[in-house]
């Protein structure tokens, strides 16, 4: 289960670095602090220069589907409404520097890979170290500013079966609507040429 969010830019470093804080304060209240989950993770898909979604995924133990959600989007609240600490955007920092850290090699390959990835795609590459940069001068309002805008694209997903107490004033659904479709629904669409 997990929260989409989808922002109009494809370099967002200010909800990069709130996706961050935001997993850790899972992980603390849902993994340490109730053994509700094990294990916190994102991943993030730009699909055009003008479209990036990103996913915080987390899993929960059997029947705790929807406690372990209403942790998540609690704590995603309290980001959009105060932000993070300084400190908790230091421990993001430091984070960031662990990973560049460990294998020089693999840093720059990978950074190569992204570098032809956003050629490719036409989208603007950003090298690792302007993206440190960004992150080591960010301040809890542009990380509460950028979780606020992402808000109205938020997808809180779980299992249907799950219990779930719901949140005041947003409605709950299934991602795909049980609906019947009628026969010329079905054949809408482009027909095939015969030489297709």
């Amino acid at each position: 289960m997990g929260l989409l969010l989808g922002t109009d830019s494809t370099y967002a470093p200010a909800l990069s670095v709130g996706i961050e804080v935001l997993k850790e304060r899972v992980r603390d209240i849902a993994r340490h602090a109730r053994g509700l989950s094990y294990h916190v993770d994102s991943m993030a898909l730009d699909l055009h220069a003008g479209l990036r979604e990103t996913a915080v995924v987390i899993d929960a133990r059997e029947g705790q589907e929807g406690e372990v959600a209403t942790i998540l989007w609690d704590q995603y609240s309290a980001l959009c409404g105060g932000g993070p600490t300084v400190e908790e955007i230091g421990h993001a920092v430091e984070g960031f520097v662990e990973e560049l850290d460990g294998d020089d090699e693999a840093v720059v390959q990978s950074e190569l890979a992204d570098a032809a990835y956003c050629t490719v795609a036409r989208i603007p590459f950003h090298p690792v170290a302007e993206v440190l940069a960004d992150w080591r001068a960010m301040t809890p309002e542009r990380v509460a500013t950028a979780l606020r805008a992402a808000r109205g694209s938020a997808v809180l997903y779980l299992p249907e079966t799950a219990r779930f107490p719901g949140i005041d004033g947003v409605h709950r659904r299934t991602m795909c609507n049980r609906q019947g479709t009628s026969r010329a629904a079905r054949r809408s669409g482009p027909r095939r040429s015969p030489d297709w």
